[in-house]
């Protein structure tokens, strides 16, 4: 079994940058840049805290997600903080849904990520892969519209879609712009939805606790009787030591009880930050096959680092390509070769 594992370097690499004169999907540290200020407009709750990430990552010596776990942390005594990260969620979805949305029209949805499906299909075809399963950190949808151009008949039309088959799989773990979680609130009058997602964050409800379900756009929905259903996004903030996943059980069980059987790993744009999915990797079988693509040296280090047990003693290091995934589609057939040697 290969498991191919995304991170937002990836989706960032996806295709040709600025030929077309179009700026890729962000990464972590692009995420409040400049150009999405109309977006912040839009969320005024969310702009103390994408001024701070400015104001503090803007000699490039802090991070993110460092960032963002402190003002979660400060946010248990403070509900201003609560609302502001609260509504930051609903301004982190249209920035990535907006900047993937231009730059696969930009594309016409030809994207790396269907050119490894294509490989991956034939080598599978021939025996070399057995079953595939994708594990992606990213909240876009590049992935599910690589897979669904390969197989038409592939449509996620439930969160349970994503594990309908058994030649691939795809695990989004930290949940997807057309996720949400369903809350149910009770108000007396109509309410705008950030409004509604506002006070309950002030007054702090539990997102978690909401009902997954898919949700092109977070809206709320409601009856003249009051009640009504608020969704959220369902996306998990990046901020450093994250200890959850932002999916469904059934995708950390599914992904939990394949795990025994890989044994080949291929890792694209990931930096391994995630220490609940790192102990995850950690029961690899020993001597698994492994592939790294990074966009440096410095990253390539820093996954090593970060990965740790999973791979000291473990892991047979087939591939590091430094290049990104730009590099590795160049000479892909010369790298899944040696994967697969």
């Amino acid at each position: 079994m290969l498991l191919v594992i995304f991170g937002a370097g990836a989706s960032h690499d996806s295709a040709d940058q600025y030929v077309l004169g179009e700026l890729p999907p962000p990464l972590a540290k692009d995420l409040v840049a400049d150009r999405f200020s109309d977006i912040a407009a839009a969320f005024p709750s969310s702009q103390p805290v994408i001024a701070r990430l400015r104001s503090r990552m803007s000699d490039g010596t802090a991070s993110l997600e460092k960032e963002l776990a402190e003002l979660a942390e400060r946010s248990k005594d403070q509900p201003e903080r609560r609302e502001q990260l609260m509504i930051f969620r609903y301004y982190l979805q249209r920035v990535i849904a907006r900047s993937v949305g231009e730059w696969m029209t930009k594309h016409n949805n030809f994207t790396r990520y269907l050119d490894l499906v294509n490989e991956l299909y034939d080598r599978q075809q021939a025996g070399q892969t057995g079953p595939i399963r994708f594990a992606t950190f990213n909240y876009d949808l590049m992935l599910e519209e690589a897979l669904h151009t390969m197989f038409p008949d592939w449509n996620v039309a439930t969160l349970g879609s994503y594990l309908s088959g058994e030649d691939f799989r795809v695990f989004k773990l930290h949940g997807s712009i057309n996720w949400v979680r369903v809350l149910p609130v009770q108000i007396n009058h109509a309410e705008a939805t950030t409004g509604v997602a506002a006070r309950i964050a002030r007054d702090g409800v539990d997102v978690g606790s909401g009902m997954l379900a898919l949700g092109d756009y977070p809206e709320m929905v409601g009856a003249p009787t009051g009640h009504y259903e608020l969704q959220v996004p369902a996306l998990a903030v990046p901020m450093a030591n994250k200890t959850e996943f932002e999916c469904p059980g059934e995708h950390v069980d599914s992904l939990s009880g394949d795990i025994d059987a890989v044994t080949h790993v291929l890792i694209i744009g990931w930096r391994g930050a995630e220490r609940h999915a790192v102990e995850l990797l950690a029961r690899l079988r020993p001597q698994y096959k492994l592939g790294l693509v990074s966009g440096t040296e410095d990253d390539a280090s820093e996954l090593m680092r970060n990965l740790g047990s999973a791979v000291e003693g473990r892991a047979d290091l087939r591939i590091t390509e430094l290049g990104g995934f730009v590099a590795f589609m160049a000479h892909v057939d010369t790298h899944l070769r040696a994967l697969f040697a």
